[in-house]
């Protein structure tokens, strides 16, 4: 049998809620996030690796630059072998720009990653 997750596919960290239209400096936001294969599937026992994996969240202006800012997390940004997160964020933007971009990915600083 072939497992849903194999060395040979890519992991893709997927957002599993919209994000609000429109957030206030310092409004708390939730943020929901999932670990999927390019087909959408996911199962707990291809977790990639033995501990939880931690998450980055950067915050950049339509172009792709870093934005000024300061950040607050409820919650722990580590996906579990459940492939599923959720936490809430607020952010206070130094310059309020209008629009911005999230990014989130792995934590530049872990390399225990272990694929199956």
């Amino acid at each position: 049998e072939m497992p849903l997750v194999h060395a040979g596919q890519t992991l893709r960290l997927c957002l599993r809620q919209c994000l609000p239209s429109e957030v206030q400096n310092g409004e708390w936001f939730p943020i929901s996030v999932g670990c999927r294969n390019e087909f959408g599937l996911w199962k707990r026992d291809e977790f990639p690796c033995s501990n939880a994996v931690p998450l980055d969240l950067e915050v950049l202006s339509l172009e792709g630059q870093p934005l000024e800012h300061r950040m607050e997390v409820d919650g722990v940004m580590d996906m579990e072998a459940s492939g599923k997160l959720n936490f809430a964020v607020r952010l206070w933007l130094t310059e309020v720009t209008g629009a911005f971009l999230l990014r989130l990915k792995v934590a530049s600083h872990f390399e225990a990653l272990q694929r199956p």
